[in-house]
C-alpha cells in the first residue's frame, strides 16, 4: 500500500478526555457564552450596541474558533510534535506520493458530496443551512481575513484533532467499526445540529448526509496513514478551495 501507518503518533491514554471536552466546547459552549454575553449586555449601552451589529457576532464567533484552535493545539502539542517528526521520517517517494493523492481524494469527497446535495436540494428541497451560512458570510466583505483564516486554516486543524485524534483514536482501541460510526457520525451531527434546532426545520438532518462523507473520508485517511498531519492538510486543501470559490467576484 501507499498509505501506510509505519509512523503514527503515539496515544496518551491519561489524556482521553481532551477530545471530549473539545468537542463539548466547539458545539454546545459557543452559544451559552454568546447567551451570557446577552445578559451582560443588559448592563452595558456600549456591548449591547456591539452586539446588536450582525458583523460583530460574526468576529466573535470567527475569534472564539480561533482561541479554541489555538488551545486545542496547546494542549496536543505533544502528538502533533510526534505527527510532525514522522512526516520528516517518511521516505521521501511515498511522502510524494501520498501528498499527490490528497487532491485526488478531496475531488473524489466534493463529487460525493456534491450529489448528495444536488439529491437533496432536487428531490427533498433541502437547502444546506450550515453552507448558506458561510456563503453569507463570504459576501458580506466584513472581517474577510479572519473569515479566512477560520474556514480555510483554524476550522479544519481544530475538527481534525477533535475528531480524528481526540474521538477516532481512542475507540478504534477498542472497534474500528464503532470508532468510524461514531467520528463521522458526530463529524455531520456537528454541522447540522443547530439548524435544525435553532432554525425548527428537521430537515437540515438529512444535510448531515453531505458531512457524512467527508466524515469517513478523512477518519479513512488518518486511519491508513495513522498521522494526523494528512487529514489535516486534506481538510484544509479542501476548506481552502471551497472559500476561493465563495470568495470570488459573481
Amino acid at each position: 500500500m501507499l498509505l501506510i501507518r509505519p509512523f503514527a503518533e503515539e496515544y496518551d491514554k491519561k489524556r482521553w478526555w481532551i477530545g471530549p471536552v473539545l468537542l463539548f466546547c466547539y458545539v454546545l459552549l459557543l452559544y451559552p457564552v454568546m447567551d451570557l454575553l446577552w445578559l451582560a449586555a443588559e448592563w452595558s449601552d456600549g456591548l449591547y450596541h456591539f452586539l446588536a451589529v450582525d458583523s460583530n457576532q460574526d468576529l466573535l464567533f470567527d475569534l472564539y474558533d480561533v482561541a479554541l484552535c489555538l488551545a486545542a493545539i496547546w494542549l496536543l502539542r505533544r502528538p502533533l510534535a510526534q505527527a510532525w517528526a514522522g512526516l520528516r521520517a517518511y521516505p521521501k517517494g511515498r511522502l510524494v506520493v501520498t501528498l499527490l493523492l490528497l487532491p485526488v481524494i478531496d475531488e473524489a469527497m466534493t463529487w460525493g458530496e456534491w450529489l448528495i446535495t444536488d439529491w437533496l436540494e432536487g428531490t427533498m428541497g433541502v437547502v444546506s443551512g450550515n453552507q448558506s451560512a458561510i456563503e453569507a458570510l463570504a459576501v458580506t466583505g466584513t472581517h474577510t481575513w479572519l473569515f479566512i483564516l477560520v474556514t480555510a486554516v483554524a476550522g479544519p486543524i481544530l475538527e481534525e484533532l477533535i475528531f480524528r485524534y481526540g474521538i477516532f483514536r481512542p475507540l478504534e482501541r477498542r472497534s474500528r467499526f464503532v470508532a468510524y460510526v461514531v467520528t463521522a457520525g458526530l463529524f455531520a451531527l456537528m454541522h447540522v445540529w443547530a439548524y435544525a434546532v435553532f432554525d425548527g426545520d428537521w430537515r437540515q438532518m438529512l444535510d448531515g448526509l453531505v458531512y457524512l462523507v467527508g466524515g469517513v473520508v478523512l477518519t479513512a485517511v488518518y486511519d491508513v496513514t495513522g498521522n494526523i498531519t494528512f487529514p489535516i492538510l486534506l481538510h484544509i486543501w479542501c476548506n481552502s478551495l471551497a472559500t476561493y470559490y465563495m470568495l470570488l467576484p459573481a
